[in-house]
C-alpha cells in the first residue's frame, strides 16, 4: 500500500521519521540533499527510496519481456550464443564456456547493478568484458554448491518430507542470495541466513510474488524448448538454448534489480541515482539548503512552530541568501504573527531584493503591510525608496510616491541618486497631480544644485507638457 506525504496527500512518501511517525514527500524535504533531518525533530530521517513511487514490479512485467530485445543485451546473446556453438571438445573448449559463462553472468549481474539505481537502459555491451567483478561466475558457483551441501544431511535421513522443506527453503531464499551478491559482491554475506532472512523482512509480502514470478520465469525456457525442439534443425540446438536460457535470464535480472531499487530503503541501501549532493556545485547545493529551510517551514508553521519558523528562516537570511521564496515567506510569518516591529526591521531588505528583481507586487505588499503598523512608514536608504516610488508611480499610486521621496535632500544629503528622485517626483507632480507650482519647485531645485545633470533635458519635456 502506497504511503503519502502528511502534509500533502497527493505526494508519495520518500522519508520517515520513526521518532514523529511523519512521513514525508519531496514537497517537505529536498530528497538531493544527503542525510536528511525532519524539520520537527532535527533527527536523521529514514530514506524510502523509490519505495512509495516506482510502479510495483507486476505492473512493469511487459516492459521486463521487452528489455533483453536492447542492442547491448541482444549483442551479448548472440555472441555467447555463437561461441558456444562453435566451441567443441577438449580443453580448449573447456576454457570457452568458463570464459563466457563468465562473460554472462558479469553481464546479467550487472543488469541488477544497473537496475537498482533506477536504469531504463541496459549496460553497455563493454561493461562484460571489464575485468571488475568478472569472478561473480565463480561466487554464484560457490553460493549453488553450499546451498547443494546442505541438503546433504536432509538427504541422509532418507525423509523425502525433510528434503522437500530443506528445498523449498533454500529456493526460497535464493532470489535473496542473489540480490544480497549483487549488493554486496561477497559469498559470505550471500550464504548468511540472517542476513538472507532480513532482505525477505524488508521486501516484506511482495517477495512472495516476485519468487512467484521468478519460478514462472524459470520455466519459461524450458517450456519454450520442448515446443520448440521438434521443429528446430539439430544444429541450432545449442544457440536457441543458450538464446532461450539467457534472455530469460536477462529478464529475471532485470525484476530482480527492479526490486531491489523499489525497495531500497527499507533494503538499506539509497541508489546513485537518488542523492547526488556531492556531484552538485557549491551554488547548486546552498539553493537546494535554501528550497530545503523554505519547505521546512512550512511543516513548522503547519505544527503551528511559529518561533522555530521565524528563527529557521531568520538563520538562513542571516547567512547572505538572497532569495524571494524566502524573503516573502519570512515577511508573510512576521504578519501572521503580528510582530509589527520585526516586520518593518525586515521591509527594507525585503524591498530592496524584491525591486532588484523586478517584484514590484511583492515590494508593494512589504511596504503597505508595514504603513500598518506605522502610518509614517519609509525605507531609510533612497535606494529603496526610489526604487518602490517608481512602482508606486507605475501604480497610479502618487501620494504614496510623493511621500517617499519628499524632503530626500534632507534625508539622504549630498546622495548621488537626488537627482533621479527628484525627477521623478517633478514628473509625479506635474503630470500625475497637474500640480505645477510644487513640481516646478523641484525642477529649480535640480536646476540650481545639479546644473550639469543629464535629467535637465527631461525638465524641458515636463514644461512643455505642462504649457500644453
Amino acid at each position: 500500500m502506497t504511503d503519502h506525504c502528511h502534509y500533502h496527500q497527493k505526494h508519495p512518501a520518500i522519508f520517515e521519521c520513526e521518532t514523529c511517525h511523519r512521513n514525508f514527500g519531496d514537497c517537505c524535504l529536498v530528497p538531493e540533499i544527503v542525510e536528511q533531518h525532519c524539520p520537527l525533530c532535527e533527527i536523521p530521517v529514514t530514506y524510502l527510496g523509490a519505495a512509495n513511487t516506482a510502479p510495483p514490479f507486476w505492473e512493469q512485467i511487459n516492459s521486463f519481456f521487452r528489455y533483453p530485445f536492447r542492442p547491448a543485451p541482444l549483442g551479448i546473446l548472440a555472441l555467447s550464443a555463437a561461441a558456444l556453438s562453435v566451441a567443441g571438445g577438449g580443453v580448449i573448449s573447456l576454457v570457452i564456456y568458463v570464459s563466457f559463462a563468465c562473460v554472462f553472468t558479469k553481464y546479467a549481474y550487472s543488469i541488477i547493478q544497473s537496475s537498482k539505481d533506477g536504469s531504463l537502459e541496459p549496460p553497455g555491451f563493454q561493461s562484460a568484458f571489464s575485468g571488475e567483478n568478472l569472478d561473480v561466475f565463480f561466487k554464484q558457483l560457490a553460493v549453488f554448491f553450499v546451498a547443494g551441501l546442505a541438503l546433504t544431511p536432509l538427504m541422509l535421513t532418507g525423509s523425502e518430507f525433510l528434503v522437500g522443506v530443506g528445498s523449498f527453503f533454500i529456493n526460497g531464499l535464493l532470489p535473496a542470495s542473489i540480490i544480497v551478491l549483487a549488493l554486496t559482491n561477497r559469498i559470505g554475506a550471500a550464504l548468511n541466513p540472517s542476513i538472507l532472512i532480513s532482505v525477505v523482512k524488508a521486501i516484506g509480502k511482495r517477495y512472495l510474488l516476485l519468487w512467484l514470478f521468478l519460478f514462472i520465469l524459470a520455466q519459461g525456457p524450458i517450456i519454450l524448448l520442448s515446443l520448440l525442439i521438434e521443429f528446430i534443425p539439430f544444429v541450432i540446438l545449442v544457440p536457441t538454448t543458450v538464446l532461450a536460457f539467457g534472455y530469460f535470464a536477462f529478464v529475471m535480472c532485470r525484476l530482480l534489480g527492479y526490486t531491489v531499487y523499489q525497495n531500497q530503503g527499507s533494503l538499506g541501501f539509497v541508489s546513485e541515482e537518488s542523492l547526488r549532493e556531492s556531484e552538485l556545485s557549491e551554488q547548486e547545493i546552498e539553493a537546494l539548503k535554501t528550497r530545503q529551510a523554505a519547505l521546512s517551514t512550512e511543516v513548522l508553521v503547519k505544527e503551528g512552530e511559529y518561533k522555530r519558523a521565524r528563527k529557521l528562516l531568520a538563520d538562513r537570511l542571516n547567512q547572505n541568501v538572497s532569495d524571494l521564496t524566502l524573503e516573502n515567506y519570512y515577511h508573510r510569518l512576521l504578519m501572521v504573527t503580528g510582530d509589527g516591529e520585526a516586520v518593518i526591521k525586515n521591509a527594507e531588505p525585503a524591498i530592496e531584493a524584491f525591486v532588484r528583481d523586478n517584484r514590484g507586487d511583492l515590494a508593494i505588499a512589504v511596504f503597505d503591510d508595514c504603513l500598518k503598523f506605522d502610518k509614517s512608514f519609509k525605507p531609510s536608504s533612497l535606494e529603496a525608496s526610489l526604487g518602490l516610488a517608481r512602482l508606486l508611480h507605475s501604480k497610479l499610486n502618487f501620494d504614496s510616491a510623493i511621500r517617499l521621496l519628499s524632503n530626500a535632500h534632507k534625508r539622504f544629503p549630498d546622495h548621488a541618486l537626488i537627482p533621479e528622485a527628484y525627477t521623478l517626483l517633478a514628473e509625479i507632480l506635474i503630470l500625475g497631480k497637474n500640480d505645477l507650482d510644487n513640481g516646478g519647485r523641484f525642477v529649480a531645485f535640480i536646476k540650481k544644485h545639479y546644473p550639469s545633470h543629464a535629467s535637465h533635458k527631461v525638465f524641458d519635456d515636463l514644461e512643455l507638457a505642462a504649457r500644453g
